[in-house]
């Protein structure tokens, strides 16, 4: 299975981290911007994924489009974290860290995503766990329940 597009689908929504007041570049932090990711491959399966960024939703963006995506297309999904390694070497000039791995890390969980509805597997499984109450998963920075 091949990736066929990659597109970042970005969101703004209200949010209240229930804390003292967040002052991000000037202003109160009211609201949270992000990146859907979403994969396509050549058998038409869309895979999901969040490339969060702080408030460099539009850097991380901008990485999707123009230095993630155009290394994957084409490539095959069978093996994602060769892949991903191989992306990460090939991006090592602008560091392995913030808005590169945003960027990568929101890829890298449509691509599991996708894989997963391919292989009609849970996710869990396909990165070796066999029981799903072992394993914890992390989705971005915030628990749900604190966005309003």
């Amino acid at each position: 299975m091949k990736i066929k597009s990659i597109k970042p689908i970005t969101l703004k929504m209200p949010f209240n981290h229930g804390g003292n007041k967040v002052i991000f570049h000037g202003k109160e932090w009211k609201e949270l911007e992000f990146n859907l990711v979403r994969v396509e491959t050549d058998k038409g399966i869309i895979g999901w994924g969040e490339a969060f960024g702080y408030t460099s939703w539009k850097s991380v963006r901008a990485a999707i489009e123009t230095m993630v995506a155009p290394l994957l297309i084409g490539k095959d999904l069978e093996s994602i974290p060769e892949l991903i390694l191989t992306l990460q070497k090939s991006l090592h000039l602008f560091g392995r860290y913030g808005v590169t791995m945003f960027a990568i890390s929101g890829v890298e969980i449509a691509l599991w995503d996708a894989l997963g509805k391919e292989k009609d597997k849970p996710i869990h499984e396909l990165l070796g766990k066999k029981n799903n109450d072992l394993f914890k998963a992390y989705s971005s920075l915030f628990k749900l329940g604190h966005c309003k």
